[in-house]
């Protein structure tokens, strides 16, 4: 792993404390045990380790459905959910019907942990008939997930 060096000295009276503060940005998800040293002027040294939880990335896409059906205008409603314990940023997505032209996200929406966002996507068929309607989050699979499977819904119209 990455061993981080802090070469500040500190001194303390006794019964004194102090707090140090380490940042480290994990690049894979997983669990991870973080070793933390002092040592003393004496060459003493106290450890003390504590085991962390990286997460990986979830979204998902949920909740399709039709708000309005006009002819072959439609106004379609899904949620994008960040089921995860991390922030994601540039969160695009997409809804496609079958032998219709796709309609993608053009800004890229920013959520926080376990936060979610509607999308409203206005539609026009141009063709009648069926349609199998898919939306899709993060379709270009910018990030990993824990669950690759729930980016996609489909409902039939």
């Amino acid at each position: 792993g990455t061993v981080i060096n802090g070469t500040q000295t500190i001194t303390l009276s006794p019964f004194n404390e102090t707090l140090v503060y380490v940042e480290h940005n994990y690049i894979n998800p997983g669990i991870y045990t973080v070793n933390a040293s002092i040592t003393t002027s004496q060459g003493s040294v106290k450890s003390q380790a504590i085991t962390i939880t990286v997460d990986k990335y979830n979204l998902r896409a949920k909740n399709l459905t039709i708000l309005n059906s006009t002819g072959l205008k439609r106004i379609f409603e899904f949620l994008v959910e960040n089921n995860s314990t991390l922030a994601i940023s540039d969160v695009y997505w997409k809804l496609n019907a079958t032998g219709e032209s796709k309609v993608s996200s053009v800004i890229p929406l920013a959520l926080a942990k376990n936060e979610a966002a509607f999308v409203y996507v206005e539609y026009q068929y141009a063709n009648a008939g069926s349609h199998n309607v898919t939306a899709m989050v993060d379709p270009t699979n910018i990030y990993t997930e824990s669950n690759e499977t729930d980016n996609i819904i489909t409902i039939t119209d």
